[in-house]
């Protein structure tokens, strides 16, 4: 999990997944989800399985100044 408006597998998809991108919300009464109005703030990528991915994980203000971070992820078993 990251604090960032968005990612991007760009190699092994079979060993991660980009589960989305999202927007930090609570319950409040009566089960209703409160959200901040804005752009996502976390995106979540799991890990399915032993090998080595590539991704990019954006953050900053993604309409105007995004910056991106290409992250190398090892997932042992």
């Amino acid at each position: 999990m990251f604090h960032a408006a968005g990612g991007h597998i760009r190699s092994g998809e079979d060993v991660v997944e980009l589960v989305g991108p999202f927007v930090t919300a609570i319950v409040g009464d009566k089960g209703v989800i409160v959200t901040a109005m804005g752009p996502p703030n976390t995106v979540l990528f799991r890990a399915r399985q032993p090998g080595r991915a590539l991704v990019d994980v954006l953050t900053g203000d993604p309409f105007h100044s995004p910056r991106k971070t290409k992250l190398s992820i090892s997932v042992e078993a």
